[in-house]
């Protein structure tokens, strides 16, 4: 990969599609572009070559917003030169060291570079100078869904809480602690113990539930069982079976039915029948 230092026209490049940064935020903006302005750019930002002399932006974003938003007409630029998937793969990595990232758009980042490339979690670890238990843990973050992903970029809380709340399988409780962290104020070690409360709680509120359930079928099948007990009462030689499943329970009472043969016919034997004529002597 060949380098080379590049004064840029600001309109000649491109923004990186693979951008791992999402959120931009415009107070920092702000004050970089007032620092921009004060002493310029320190850091170059990073570009690759697409050829008319258009140029994508490989890492920088943060600084070509500000430096638009200071008036620059032209920046300083790193030009990487090369070609081929491992070109491709080492501007992405780059993008992911040197840019100003959340642990969120770190970890998505992470997922795109392991579906682009086709990388194990070891793989990518050894390209990136990263352990493979640091990208399994940064993955695993992407599983507390968008919604609360967003509250806690919003909120601006820590890798840590978010680590804690990863500990809450259900959705609508994590939100429901997420809220409670906020608004509290909590640092990890509180957040941990408002957790462990919640999840004890709703444990407690399912076995009060399942106690109540044992209960209610045991006065069912109790109920069919006298009802059962009533039939045997009148002679019949009934059957009753209960087949308990993990959701439920089966109850099969099975009464006989007399056979055919044996049941009284509806009319009178012929040869026994009284004649309708009555002989006179």
């Amino acid at each position: 990969m060949v380098k080379e230092i590049k004064v840029i026209p600001i309109e000649d490049i491109q923004p990186n599609a693979n951008q791992p940064r999402k959120s931009f935020d415009d107070e920092s903006l702000a004050e970089l572009a007032e620092s921009i302005k004060a002493v310029g750019i320190i850091q170059p930002l990073t570009v690759k070559e697409l050829g008319g002399g258009k140029y994508s932006l490989i890492s920088g974003e943060r600084r070509l917003r500000a430096s638009k938003i200071a008036g620059l007409s032209a920046v300083p630029c790193v030009l990487l030169r090369g070609e081929g998937e491992d070109f491709d793969l080492m501007s992405l990595i780059e993008n992911i060291q040197r840019e100003d990232i959340n642990y969120f758009e770190e970890a998505l980042a992470y997922k795109q570079l392991i579906e682009r490339f086709g990388f194990t979690q070891q793989q990518l670890a050894a390209k990136i100078g990263k352990t493979q238990s640091t990208v399994a843990n940064k993955l695993r973050l992407l599983k507390l869904g968008s919604d609360v992903i967003e509250k806690i970029i919003e909120y601006r809380l820590t890798e840590r809480h978010a680590r804690v709340l990863l500990t809450i399988p259900d959705s609508k409780m994590r939100l429901e602690a997420l809220e409670k962290i906020y608004k509290r104020g909590l640092n990890v070690r509180q957040s941990e113990k408002l957790v462990e409360d919640l999840k004890s709680q709703v444990l407690m509120n399912s076995s009060k539930t399942n106690i109540k359930n044992y209960f209610n079928y045991r006065i069912y099948t109790n109920t069919i069982k006298q009802a059962f007990e009533t039939i045997v009462k009148t002679g019949l030689e009934a059957d009753y079976s209960e087949n308990k499943f993990p959701d439920k329970v089966q109850v099969v009472i099975t009464i006989p039915i007399a056979p055919t043969g044996n049941a009284p016919s509806g009319n009178a034997p012929t040869g026994n029948a009284p004649s309708g004529n009555t002989e006179k002597k």
